[in-house]
């Protein structure tokens, strides 16, 4: 069912976000009646920590952006940190990886060639295939806002003239490679687009693009690795849960979940026994090293239980237009 969010509603919601204090912290809500609930399955299996970390390499290009270093930087930096707080990867050193073999990693095909030599299990590139910087000359008229800010600043009256202001957009190409196979298993281009920037903030802008960017990406790595997340309480009548990962599988505040549980239809299907039936959606709002608290969608009507399943959602579009409709004021039907 869509919703329409109102203008006043969205701007009250964007300072409660910013305020933290729109609800009670999860942990200290009640636990109720409904909240004693079980989920039992029987032909699961208790979930496991993986003791093994697999090595994964990180490579970034530039592209043909030479211009753009510091961006460049910027992902090299935030990817390496992001996968290396991942319980089940270990980021390998990547001195001894040549300049030739850098630069075949980045030829646009979809496999490696047998003569490159990765001391790890995977490897990740990422490559910068877009940078725009769009400049826009309007006539800039001052306000009586925009005067009366300067003079209680102490500074001269603005004066009318040609204000330039910058859109910038920067797009990455994410590769992530099984190196024993040398194919590729995994393949992401996210965009970033910042608009109405001063000239002054446009490089700083391009690297928080590359930090969006990296966190996608990281994302949706963490959703594809994960091992099956459990529900371990709910608190409020099943409001909120506790599910079993955390920033240690790339989660963040904000992301969108699924709960879901198996069924077993071998009744009706020849061969079928365990299917995925998903039973609702949520929203991360805390997240810790091994855990975190989920906002339970339509709680009264969805009854999420203690060890009910949990994956994150691979369509995260909602998330996404949530956070562009605070920061930009264009509220819409969503």
């Amino acid at each position: 069912m869509k919703k329409i969010v109102s203008y006043r509603a969205v701007a009250a919601m964007g300072v409660l976000l910013a305020a933290g204090c729109a609800a009670p912290r999860p942990e200290t809500m009640a636990i109720m009646e409904r909240d004693s609930a079980i989920y039992e399955d029987k032909g699961g299996a208790l979930q496991q920590k993986k003791e093994r970390k697999d090595k994964v390499a990180v490579v970034v290009s530039q592209g043909d952006y030479k211009d753009y270093g510091a961006v460049a930087k910027t992902i090299d930096s935030q990817l390496t940190e992001a996968l290396s707080a991942f319980a089940f990867f270990q980021v390998v050193e990547r001195s001894n990886l040549g300049a030739l073999q850098q630069e075949k990693m980045f030829t646009g095909d979809d496999s490696l060639d047998d003569d490159l030599v990765v001391p790890a299990d995977y490897m990740i590139t990422a490559k910068m295939n877009s940078v725009k910087v769009d400049r826009q000359v309007s006539q800039y008229t001052p306000s009586k806002a925009d005067i009366r800010m300067a003079r209680n600043l102490g500074q001269p009256d603005p004066q009318p003239g040609q204000r330039v202001t910058c859109t910038v957009s920067l797009s990455v190409d994410f590769r992530f490679y099984e190196l024993a196979t040398k194919r590729v298993i995994m393949t992401k281009n996210i965009s970033k687009e910042y608009s109405g920037l001063e000239e002054s903030d446009v490089m700083a802008k391009l690297s928080l693009a590359g930090q969006e960017c990296v966190k996608g990406f990281s994302q949706t790595v963490g959703s594809r690795f994960a091992p099956p997340a459990r529900v371990l309480q709910t608190r409020g009548n099943c409001e909120v849960a506790r599910i079993s990962i955390g920033t240690n599988y790339g989660l963040v505040k904000g992301v969108e979940v699924e709960f879901y549980e198996f069924v077993d239809n071998s009744a009706i299907i020849a061969g079928a026994t365990r299917d995925k039936n998903v039973i609702g959606k949520g929203r991360v709002l805390e997240v810790d090293k091994n855990s975190a608290w989920v906002e339970v969608f339509d709680y009264d009507k969805v009854h999420v239980k203690r060890g009910h399943y949990v994956s994150v959602s691979e369509d995260q579009s909602n998330r996404m237009r949530l956070q562009d409709t605070l920061r930009t004021g264009n509220f819409s039907v969503f």
